[in-house]
């Protein structure tokens, strides 16, 4: 038990010098000063080998923490991290344990504290960030049920060229297709790009990206000349709602994670650049793990697509039921007699249109609807 006094040295001192006058027994001294006897031994014999320096308070800290991490396995751990700086304790405890799976690793939290205490976790504010939405990513089943598509924010090298990095991705693996500096985000460099990524991995099943250009556009059905190609290929547009970049929220945390550890600061030249891009897509594609994947890469989950990018698209099938028409080079349709306006991104396109008993059609480019109905004309 402790002293019962607020200044435990004078007790302590107290408590000696009464016993050295040897009136009271240690009992009645011990009782007296509200110590243990046990206690009353200890301090007589730190007094008579130490002198008054042993009557000093002593921290009861161990010499050596009872779970105290082992000298190597801690190197091991900061080494790591010194070589990977975004990856966390989960995504290097796994990487360790893949590595050396005879060694018993720390725990997370483990890990955690000695990067913070070897001053290797930069503090940051955590912010209030909006619901995440399953809803986008619900029907995504097999690998390349559906692609994600999108432009990393522009920068420039350290030379001052312009950079326009795009990139895909599998929704469920998070396989990341394509991480490649294009010339301009338009039309051309894109479908170019993404004619490599089909031959190299075939055709994914939907291709998910947000409404701006080249992937979608204002006019009928928000196509574009991109997304036109798309269906012609069997796959199936889907545009994020304006302003949501959440609903696309894989692909948008891999692009944070793609910045960091490629363009902070970019690179001296586009060539240099796209070297790191590279490096990084195969780190990340078969080395980096994955928490929703149980810590594991996603090469280990992809394959790729079953359908082969063909030589040529070829115009979408309708039910026999539906009238075709094919779109003229002015973005125009006749019908019943009149002509009306479709869009320029299905300039030379067959599109389809179903009639209904009021005289309307609902009008198609493959399963897009492009316009809710079209009124009768009299011609």
């Amino acid at each position: 038990m402790p002293f019962k006094e607020t200044c435990i040295l004078d007790a302590t001192i107290g408590f000696v010098s009464a016993c050295l006058e040897g009136e009271e027994t240690m009992t009645a001294l011990c009782q007296a000063f509200g110590i243990s006897r046990q206690w009353g031994y200890e301090l007589m014999r730190r007094y008579r080998t130490e002198g008054a320096a042993g009557l000093e308070p002593r921290s009861r800290a161990p010499h050596r923490p009872a779970r105290a991490m082992p000298t190597g396995i801690a190197d091991a751990i900061i080494a790591l991290r010194c070589g990977h700086p975004s990856w966390g304790p989960k995504k290097l405890r796994a990487i360790l344990a893949r590595r050396m799976p005879e060694t018993a690793w720390p725990a997370p939290s483990s890990m955690g504290d000695l990067l913070r205490r070897e001053g290797l976790v930069r503090s940051r504010r955590r912010r209030r960030g909006p619901i995440p939405l399953s809803r986008p990513f619900a029907p995504v089943g097999a690998p390349n049920d559906l692609w994600c598509i999108d432009f990393k924010g522009w920068f420039r090298t350290g030379d001052g060229t312009r950079c326009d990095p795009l990139t895909v991705t599998d929704a469920f693996s998070r396989y990341l297709l394509c991480t490649r500096l294009v010339a301009r985000p338009d039309y051309t460099n894109c479908r170019s790009e993404l004619e490599r990524v089909f031959r190299e991995y075939g055709l994914p099943g939907a291709i998910r990206s947000d409404n701006g250009t080249p992937f979608a556009s204002v006019g009928a059905g928000g196509l574009s000349r991109l997304s036109v190609w798309w269906v012609k290929l069997g796959i199936a547009p889907e545009r994020i709602a304006p302003g949501q970049p959440q609903q696309n929220g894989r692909h948008e945390r891999m692009h944070g994670t793609l910045k960091a550890e490629t363009a902070k600061p970019p690179a001296a030249t586009t060539a240099a650049q796209q070297g790191r891009f590279d490096r990084f897509r195969d780190e990340f594609n078969h080395q980096r793990p994955h928490e929703a994947l149980g810590q594991t890469p996603p090469a280990q989950h992809y394959q790729p697509s079953a359908r082969s990018y063909p030589a040529q698209p070829e115009d979408p099938a309708y039910p026999a039921e539906y009238e075709l028409r094919r779109v003229r080079s002015n973005g125009e349709i006749k019908w019943q007699g009149e002509l009306v306006f479709i869009g320029e991104a299905l300039i030379n396109e067959v599109i389809g249109m179903l009639e209904t008993d009021d005289g309307d059609a609902a009008v198609y480019f493959g399963p897009v609807p492009l316009e809710s109905s079209m009124g009768s004309r009299s011609g």
